[in-house]
């Protein structure tokens, strides 16, 4: 009866535990994609991929816990195929304002985390053709009553991973309100 007890418990288990979901993402010109695996705890693994599904950069964002992670809300490329970009929210509740992004370059094969370049974003994002950026962001230079208010930025990716910053960056290291933690 107790392996009877203990099947029925392990069914329950797998029925009622939500499952890891994976999402694809092709460049416009499908010569790219990005594959985002997000488990149970809503942390997720971004892995991009070049032809032939060979695998060009992996960005892990999970935890052991499953509370000190980021989860990917929104992606999506660039229409010139350039940029991957991602918008993340953390796990844990730190900083549940927060809505990090970060942006995966096809040229440099580099991620550049736009919270650490002093754009600390509280909402999603929006692209317009051909890489520009559009986000909300806490403007670290507009405190009224001990907060910081938003304002909109708009940032050519182009531009961004050329230079390596953020244009105008309203939060920088000496004047940040706290950036969200993430793991590199």
């Amino acid at each position: 009866m107790n392996l009877l007890h203990v099947a029925l418990a392990l069914l329950v288990v797998t029925v009622l535990s939500p499952a890891q979901t994976t999402k694809v993402f092709t460049s416009p010109d499908r010569a790219l994609r990005a594959v985002v695996w997000t488990n149970p705890a809503g942390e997720s693994r971004v892995q991009i991929e070049g032809p032939s599904r060979r695998v060009l950069l992996t960005r892990d964002e999970t935890s052991s816990d499953g509370s000190h992670g980021q989860g990917v809300l929104h992606a999506a490329w660039t229409a010139d195929s350039q940029f991957f970009v991602a918008g993340t929210e953390s796990t844990g509740g730190h900083q549940p304002w927060a809505r990090p992004i970060w942006v995966y370059s096809r040229a440099k094969n580099r991620v550049f985390d736009l919270g650490e370049m002093g754009a600390v974003s509280v909402a999603g994002f929006t692209l317009k053709p051909p890489d520009v950026i559009e986000m909300k962001i806490l403007d670290c230079e507009n405190v009224i009553g001990g907060d910081p208010q938003t304002r909109s930025l708009f940032v050519s990716l182009h531009q961004l991973v050329s230079t390596e910053r953020v244009p105008n960056a309203p939060c920088t290291a000496r004047k940040s309100v706290g950036s969200p933690i993430l793991r590199p």
